[in-house]
């Protein structure tokens, strides 16, 4: 596909609203990578079971914090520093586009490596864009501290995160994040953020757990809680936390609308789907008032 691509190292990102990026489908993932980052869902008829919610485990990007504002600047510098290491400084927006983002459109792909995929899996498939890169062992642990350095410096949130995570507490959920991000970066941004003080649970895809979609986040959130599966709801913006809630037999899953993904790719998996995490709490007291 032919497009003018500006250098990245030029390129000034600016922010925009994460509810104008449409999916391009130019870009999606080959089926069998787009099938194992995202993962099998349980059919619709046997996956929810509905019940009192009492905690709520989160995705972190895109749910918690402004993906793009948050997130583009971490990949543009991530490909441009491993593009020179590579020593072909213009395979740098090669690297962007084979993982799911466009730099000259500034749009993802909802079911992309970068959305929702490991640092581990980027490296690999960065790889395959610059076989040089084969025998550079630590890959994977140079990208990472480029996500971690440049995605913490100023985390962007979707809203007064403290206070509505306060609100939570005092009403008497417990609260978890589960990311695919590394448990390093999450907690660095969770603690920036003020929010480790109301928070039970937090795993990253090397915590030990496995990476979403496998159910594994969402079992050592209930057993650091005490909590049952079905009293959870999870809440994210991707497939890849929506399956989660299915495959774990979560209470619901609700699909956020602020980050990559377009509410197509979502209503098929989601049991409630709103802007962003400010209607939350209208939500769950309807819910609430319905049980």
């Amino acid at each position: 596909m032919a497009h003018a691509v500006r250098p990245l190292g030029r390129r000034r990102w600016r922010a925009r609203s994460p509810h104008t990026a449409p999916c391009r489908d130019e870009f999606r993932l080959p089926c069998a990578i787009a099938s194992r980052l995202i993962g099998p869902a349980v059919p619709p008829d046997q996956a929810i079971v509905k019940a009192p919610i009492r905690g709520v485990l989160f995705d972190k990007d895109g749910t918690l914090i402004n993906y793009f504002a948050t997130w583009t600047p971490a990949y543009l510098a991530a490909a441009d520093e491993i593009a020179r290491l590579a020593g072909e400084p213009a395979l740098a927006p090669k690297f962007l586009l084979h993982t799911g983002y466009d730099p000259v459109a500034d749009t993802y792909v909802s079911d992309c490596a970068l959305v929702s995929g490991t640092t581990a899996q980027i490296a690999l498939m960065w790889q395959e864009i610059a076989p040089s890169l084969v025998t550079c062992d630590d890959l994977a642990e140079r990208i990472e501290r480029i996500f971690h350095r440049v995605a913490t410096d100023n985390p962007i949130p979707i809203t007064d995160l403290a206070g509505l995570f306060g609100r939570l507490r005092r009403s008497g959920l417990r609260l978890g994040v589960a990311t695919n991000d590394s448990i390093a970066t999450a907690r660095a941004t969770i603690d920036q953020l003020g929010l480790g003080p109301m928070v039970d649970f937090v795993a990253g895809y090397d915590s030990g757990y496995g990476p979403k979609p496998s159910t594994g986040m969402l079992e050592a959130f209930c057993r650091a809680t005490g909590l049952a599966s079905h009293e959870v709801a999870v809440v994210g913006d991707s497939p890849v936390d929506l399956n989660l809630a299915r495959n774990g037999r979560a209470g619901m899953g609700i699909a956020v609308l602020s980050g990559v993904s377009p509410r197509a790719a979502l209503e098929p998996l989601a049991d409630h789907i709103i802007a962003d995490i400010r209607e939350l709490e209208p939500l769950l007291e309807r819910l609430l008032q319905r049980s």
